[in-house]
């Protein structure tokens, strides 16, 4: 199994500005709170203060157990 089988959305968080694009789907990530972004290691990366979230609002392709991965 592939990591890419049924993955809904990822989220490479390396945009310039603005919401977060999904690159895999169409479950843009709207994001609330104070961030910014910066120079990462590779292409931009995210800094998002305490209480700073990231929203998607995915409709379908979720339904059962399903897991959430973030660092």
């Amino acid at each position: 199994m592939s990591l890419l089988t049924d993955l809904v959305s990822y989220y490479k968080l390396d945009e310039s500005s603005g919401n977060a694009a999904d690159s895999v789907g169409s479950n843009t990530g709207v994001m609330s709170g104070t961030y910014s972004y910066g120079a990462g290691k590779i292409n931009n990366a995210l800094t998002m203060a305490s209480g700073s979230y990231l929203k998607a609002s995915i409709s379908s392709g979720l339904s059962g157990s399903f897991s959430v991965s973030g660092w």
